[in-house]
């Protein structure tokens, strides 16, 4: 599960840099997925909005889908942000990847940050 997430308008604070992420609290029970596998989803998902609240809650800890606004907000977000795409991969570790995206928005950091070790996902 994704514990930290690309900045969309309820999750966003501001750095020198660029749009940056808000981080949720502790991880939660994760998928058997790498930290990429998740950035994928998300570039995905923002291709493809309104994302249900079923698979909402296969990619996002419930903290993290609530400081969003819950499904509703999320989508928002996500709709607000526009199609992603990944411009450059900074770092790619099994449960944490940085890459700078882009979309019609802007350029955006995107840093995705998972639980690898708390075992196979919910059905």
């Amino acid at each position: 599960m994704i514990t930290l997430v690309l900045a969309a308008a309820p999750l966003l604070y501001a750095t020198p840099a660029a749009p940056a992420l808000a981080t949720a609290g502790q991880a939660a029970a994760a998928p058997a997925t790498t930290a990429l596998q998740q950035l994928e989803w998300l570039i995905d998902a923002s291709a493809r909005q309104p994302i249900s609240t079923a698979e909402l809650d296969q990619h996002l800890i419930p903290q993290l889908l609530a400081a969003a606004g819950g499904p509703a907000g999320f989508n928002q977000g996500l709709e607000s942000v526009g199609k992603l795409s990944v411009q450059q991969l900074l770092l790619n570790q099994p449960a944490h990847v940085e890459a700078i995206t882009g979309s019609a928005n802007g350029v955006l950091f995107a840093g995705l940050q998972t639980d690898a070790s708390a075992g196979p996902s919910r059905s």
